[in-house]
């Protein structure tokens, strides 16, 4: 149903996990009135489990779970915190000592989670389960030390399904030595319905570079998602590789066809998406923001939003949150104006600026000779004063139709000197 996104069959097994005492080993271990028969974890020392199997109430002798490593499993949600520990470190602990090993956590008496910590940091290997004893997360970390030729030092897995086995995420990110970003590709549905889909960085050549290294299920054909409903709110886009067959095969799928809200972020080969996006009719279509990666695409971002404005008034559009509005919703009892782009009628023409967050020479070039500008508010004292800006305002401070406001002029000031300059 879902191609190559189906939790395996291992994963897949309803096989009961839930802990022991210490007195189960000598008698008849009932659940909810019958015998049980499953995988009980018993004490093995202090905060430690060991895995037996029960087989109709009787517990063999100890097995390992043919899911699950070799233990011991510690209990770390027993263990006191450390006087300076602080839980934004995500430290793992165990009696006084950092921990690496395998732990496990209970939801009542069923084994909730399984993970394996790596020096008292951070998760490598994660299993967690339904009650069911199916997997519905799963993360798996592949690193490579010394790294591998091309760079590559780790690989990152994580999927997530319903108990009854629909995808719900499925991440794969690759990261080399020396790189901020790398390749990764994700999706995420809830209810059944899809919610994001992010595929950036030369993410379809590494899964073919690296195939046999995949441990889990991966993103590789858009196609595996027709199986899914369009959201009926919000839907969040990555787009980079191969956008434009990405997003064509949604709009032919109709996955785009209910979404009210969408936010998107544009990687290096994003804007074919982009532009098509933009093409597109969308029925339901109320919001649109684009977080553009590079700012050299910020000039194109904001003429396609700017088209896609003057198409439909009613839908509300932004570029990295500035919202683009017409200055006629300015007025003197304005306290708390929007920020973003202010155009005149019709949003021809561009008349001011309520902050200014762009990293982009070109849109500070065009910006600096549009001749309708009437106005500029900065609202950040670090981009009042950051030397990359400095041309920028001199340049507008010295054109007598445009009034240039500071980051302390207050909307009771600024917003009526420019509602009286308006035509």
């Amino acid at each position: 149903m879902f191609a190559g996104l189906e939790r395996t069959a291992e994963l897949s097994v309803e096989s009961l996990r839930i802990r022991l005492d210490s007195d189960s080993l000598g008698n008849v271990v009932m659940f909810d009135g019958v015998p049980f028969s499953g995988f009980g974890y018993v004490p093995n020392g202090i905060e430690t489990y060991k895995a037996v199997q029960v087989i109709d109430g009787v517990v063999a002798d100890a097995v390992d779970d043919p899911l699950l490593p070799v233990g011991p499993f510690v209990d770390l949600s027993v263990e006191e915190n450390e006087p300076d520990w602080d839980p934004d470190t995500l430290d793992w602990w165990h009696r006084g000592q950092p921990f690496t090993g395998w732990s496990i956590s209970f939801d009542g008496c069923f084994v909730d989670r399984v993970e394996f910590v790596d020096e008292s940091t951070t998760p490598v290997e994660i299993f967690e389960f339904a009650r069911s004893g199916v997997v519905v997360n799963r993360l798996v970390d592949q690193r490579f030390d010394p790294p591998l030729a091309d760079g590559l030092q780790l690989l990152r897995q994580r999927c997530a399904w319903s108990p009854s086995g629909i995808p719900e995420w499925v991440y794969t990110r690759f990261s080399y030595a020396g790189k901020r970003n790398g390749p990764q590709g994700s999706f995420s549905s809830d209810g059944g319905e899809l919610r994001k889909v992010s595929v950036t960085g030369g993410y379809y050549d590494a899964i073919v570079e690296y195939e046999d290294k995949l441990l889990l299920p991966y993103l590789n054909d858009v196609t595996a998602m027709n199986n899914f409903e369009s959201s009926r709110s919000r839907f969040s886009f990555g787009l980079g590789d191969r956008s434009e067959g990405i997003v064509e095969s949604l709009l032919s799928n109709g996955l785009l066809d209910r979404v009210e809200c969408f936010r998107m972020i544009s990687y290096e080969g994003g804007m074919a998406g982009l532009r098509r996006l933009i093409a597109a009719e969308l029925p339901s279509l109320r919001e649109f923001d684009v977080v553009p990666s590079d700012p050299e695409d910020e000039l194109e971002v904001f003429e396609l939003l700017r088209e896609l404005k003057q198409r439909d008034p009613s839908i509300e559009v932004s570029m990295k949150g500035a919202k683009f509005v017409e200055v006629s919703e300015l007025s003197d009892d304005s306290a708390y104006p929007s920020g973003g782009f202010y155009f005149g009628k019709g949003f021809e023409d561009l008349i001011g600026l309520n902050g200014w967050h762009s990293r982009s020479a070109r849109l500070a070039e065009w910006v600096c000779s549009t001749e309708s500008l009437r106005f500029l508010k900065v609202t950040s004292r670090g981009t009042f004063r950051d030397p990359k800006n400095t041309e920028l305002f001199s340049e507008l401070d010295a054109r007598p139709d445009v009034q240039l406001f500071g980051p302390d002029v207050h909307p009771k000031a600024w917003v009526p000197a420019v509602v009286e300059r308006l035509p």
